[in-house]
């Protein structure tokens, strides 16, 4: 509701609000994304270099790939909007 919100509208419909994100994994649960990458795969990024597919999740326009850089740091990244090329 407006009010509860301080006025502002977060475009939630009411069909969706009481959901958790567990329960949107749960939908996912054993969905092979359909992005072309893999867990094991080197690839490159615009910004963080390097890395490897540690974890994928979703698929489609959700698929989001869990990456271990070689500078040592993990990210997650949406692969539709991540500049992520593979390398091997």
């Amino acid at each position: 509701d407006a009010a509860e919100t301080g006025g502002y509208s977060y475009g939630v419909s009411r069909s969706t609000a009481g959901k958790s994100r567990a329960a949107g994994k749960q939908q996912t649960a054993g969905a092979i994304p359909t992005v072309g990458f893999k867990i094991g795969d080197r690839v490159k990024h615009k910004s963080f270099g390097l890395g490897k597919v540690i974890d994928l999740e979703g698929s489609g326009k959700s698929a989001v790939a869990k990456v271990r850089f070689d500078a040592g740091n993990t990210t997650r990244l949406m692969l539709r909007f991540a500049p992520l090329e593979k390398i091997s």
